[in-house]
């Protein structure tokens, strides 16, 4: 099929060549600037579409990574003795990612769904953790077009750690 389509736009292009010679210049310049006037506001406009609506997707993106990272950083809270954060209940986790879930298949590149699927496997077992949510992190970042160059394995995640446990997860 592909075959075909190939040979039939050489063919036009081939037929528009012989067209134009036969043409008194002046008529063929003038018939090939508008062609070419013609084609780069449609290239124009469908390029300006297409960074429209991916910008339209980032920003939704952004939004449902950010609320992945709350419910991390209220689950790290948790476990600070210093912040006195009451427990999310087992029902509202649940909930939350249902639905983040469903935005990530929608929305979330490759990477970020991947990263997620390693880190149920991994909270599911006695694996790192913290090694995943920092993956997962890396992995969102990326996607929204942010570098990781220069991030140290797990620095993501220890940000949100106190001093003494940040330079233990470091190590």
């Amino acid at each position: 099929m592909l075959a075909i389509v190939g040979y039939l736009l050489f063919k036009i292009i081939e037929l528009s060549f012989a067209f134009l010679q036969a043409l008194n210049p002046t008529v063929g310049a003038a018939i090939v600037a508008a062609v070419a006037t013609v084609m780069l506001g449609i290239i124009t406009q469908y390029l300006l579409k297409k960074r429209q609506l991916d910008d339209a997707h980032r920003e939704k993106k952004i939004q449902i990574y950010e609320e992945f990272m709350k419910m991390a950083a209220a689950h790290l809270a948790q476990q600070n003795e210093n912040l006195k954060q009451k427990k999310i209940p087992q029902e509202e986790i649940v909930k939350f990612f249902f639905k983040f879930k469903t935005d990530l298949i929608l929305r979330g590149s490759t990477g970020v769904i991947r990263a997620m699927a390693k880190f149920e496997s991994v909270s599911a077992g006695s694996g790192d953790v913290l090694g995943t949510v920092d993956d997962i992190y890396r992995a969102m970042r990326k996607d929204v077009g942010l570098s990781n160059f220069g991030l140290k394995p797990r620095e993501l995640v220890a940000v949100y750690l106190k001093s003494e446990d940040r330079n233990q997860l470091l190590r």
